[in-house]
């Protein structure tokens, strides 16, 4: 895989234990999950130090995916300072942070969600994580969840829409709520990974649109999988 801003072949890493994630060692960019950037804090970062970038170099690459070659589109709204530019890849759902501003978005997103809790809007952190297409949120309330999966949807879902903004939330004790927004609430075929056999679950209704389906006695530190339809998601149980 090659950096979408310069063209460099980027190096694989693990931010978190358990996520492939990418940085450019020429520009200083990273390529990573939505989950996993959600995970990190100042104190994770510390060990990365910016890079010292020529101009130059940032007109050398292509601006599109490292993996499937589509367009990177700028992100904008309340999650991104206006003086920083993100990028995402609409088909993988992966977040491409240029140069050093990962290192600039982390202290910036914790001091809006310290703000949120000093005046009392704890309702309003969840809006602050990044969308991902495994949204993964630890102890978060499943009303947080189902919020962030309707905001993402737009609040409404069209009837011929098949399954979208699929998520697991890590719920504690060995359980994971996956939620997902459309028209119909299919079955969950779930599992751990490597196991040879799916199971099935039957999802709730949670509101016009959003699906859950809650999963118990799930083995802390295993990774599993999930299926709905034909999208597809593994997660870990912390």
């Amino acid at each position: 895989m090659h950096c979408p801003d310069c063209g460099e072949p980027l190096h694989e890493f693990s931010f978190v234990g358990n996520d492939k994630s990418w940085r450019c060692f020429r520009c200083g960019g990273f390529w990573a999950d939505g989950w996993v950037i959600n995970r990190l804090d100042s104190k994770i970062l510390q060990k990365w130090k910016p890079v010292e970038v020529d101009p130059g170099w940032l007109n050398l690459g292509s601006n599109v995916c490292p993996v499937d070659g589509t367009q990177l589109v700028r992100y904008t709204g309340e999650i991104i300072p206006d003086n920083m530019t993100v990028k995402r890849c609409e088909r993988c759902g992966r977040w491409w942070f240029p140069t050093d501003s990962l290192l600039r978005y982390k202290p910036a997103q914790e001091a809006k969600v310290n703000y949120y809790r000093q005046w009392g809007k704890a309702a309003d952190v969840g809006s602050l994580a990044l969308p991902a297409l495994v949204l993964l949120i630890v102890l978060a309330g499943l009303a947080t969840v189902v919020s962030l999966v309707k905001r993402n949807t737009g609040g409404r879902v069209a009837a011929q829409a098949t399954v979208r903004n699929l998520a697991a939330a890590d719920g504690g004790s060995g359980e994971m709520w996956i939620v997902w927004s459309s028209a119909a609430g299919y079955k969950v075929k779930w599992r751990r990974v490597g196991e040879p056999e799916w199971r099935v679950g039957e999802p709730e209704r949670k509101e016009e649109g959003v699906y859950v389906l809650k999963l118990r006695d799930l083995e802390q530190g295993a990774e599993y999988e999930a299926v709905v339809e034909e999208k597809g998601i593994k997660f870990r149980v912390d």
